[in-house]
């Protein structure tokens, strides 16, 4: 009787080691598939942040290109062209002044006189509407710069701010990536901190329960 009880208390001891080595491998196998899962949400993590550098160096070029084409347009200077055809204008007022007095000079030929000066002031008049037809499409070309100027500087503000909200996304994506590398790197530590320690449990086991068996033999 005796004999059979010893025989039963190792057959329990020897089949609680065996227990507790397949709970450890299955421990270790879940923390494999652990570390397995956080090391591919980096890398997807990291791949994100490449895409965002990159739209974000894509908006700083688009921002140039808008200033370089802003800055052309305000370079160039109408308001020059319109002084100068003034000045034109005046100039032919001028001479045309200076014509008719000459012509007025002489008595005997005051006919001609009136006839040249009608003339003179029938192109004057067709002058000073070409004048004028002319400052109105400058204006008019003024206005439509004015209007391009306001539609160029809201496409500007606009992609400074998307510019803004990238930066800001990329910086936080950044301290994202750093806070979950920290993480990985922490539980990838652990990971094999306990590893190492299962595998000497496992090796203190083994050993064990090759002892129970010599001693059973």
């Amino acid at each position: 009787m005796a004999e059979n009880n010893s025989v039963c208390t190792n057959a329990v001891v020897t089949e609680t080691p065996t227990e507790r080595e397949r709970d450890l491998l299955n421990q270790i196998a879940v923390l494999e598939l652990e570390r397995e899962h956080a090391a591919n949400e980096a890398k997807l993590r990291i791949k994100k942040l490449e895409i965002d550098l990159a739209d974000a160096l894509k908006s700083q070029a688009k921002i140039t290109e808008v200033e370089k084409e802003l800055e052309t347009l305000r370079n160039r200077n109408e308001s020059q062209e319109i002084k100068k055809l003034r000045q034109k204008h005046d100039d032919i007022l001028t001479k045309a002044k200076d014509l008719l007095f000459e012509k007025t000079k002489s008595n005997q030929q005051q006919e001609l006189q009136i006839e040249a000066y009608k003339a003179q002031v029938l192109q004057l008049k067709e002058v000073v509407q070409i004048t004028k037809d002319m400052l109105d499409i400058r204006n008019t070309e003024a206005k439509h710069l004015n209007q391009r100027f306001e539609t160029i500087e809201l496409r500007l503000k606009a992609e400074k701010d998307r510019q803004a909200l990238l930066e800001r996304k990329l910086a936080l994506s950044q301290k994202m990536y750093a806070d979950l590398k920290k993480e990985y790197d922490l539980q990838n530590s652990l990971f094999k901190d306990l590893q190492s320690g299962y595998a000497d449990k496992i090796d203190l086991l083994e050993d064990e329960l090759k002892k129970q068996n010599e001693n059973e033999n």
